[in-house]
């Protein structure tokens, strides 16, 4: 296993590549690729941002969000339905009663769960839109 195949499963296609309707689904098919257990699945490490093997490295910024690709990672995001989501608030800034923002805490503590549970959320809230 290797850095080429883990972006086969859990990176296809470029975030910049991606359509906007699908910005949703590439993010947690990514984030459910930064797993611990999916990370040792193809033997790689993570270190803050980087996902590192013997075959290159992948950064997890706003380069390789097709969320902060359409919704402007860097300003307020108020357009991203993961902002939305969270009450206005992006990925990389704490909510009230939050340990850490769900950003933070995949790149302090390569806990990609937070994100996942805020993905899977912001599709539901999508679902529910006429």
């Amino acid at each position: 296993m290797s850095l080429a195949s883990w972006k086969e499963e859990s990176y296809p296609v470029p975030a910049c590549e991606v359509q906007e309707e699908d910005a949703l689904a590439h993010a947690l098919r990514k984030f459910l690729g930064l797993t611990k257990k999916a990370l040792r699945k193809h033997g790689l490490k993570r270190l803050d941002k980087w996902i590192l093997a013997d075959d290159g490295a992948f950064q997890v910024d706003s380069d390789t969000c097709a969320l902060c690709i359409f919704f402007g990672c860097g300003r307020s995001c108020p357009d991203c339905p993961l902002s939305i989501v969270r009450g206005g608030r992006r990925c990389d800034l704490k909510l009230a009663g939050e340990r850490k923002p769900p950003y933070a805490a995949f790149i302090e503590d390569g806990d990609a769960r937070p994100m996942i549970s805020w993905l899977k959320r912001a599709i539901k809230a999508q679902e529910r839109k006429p």
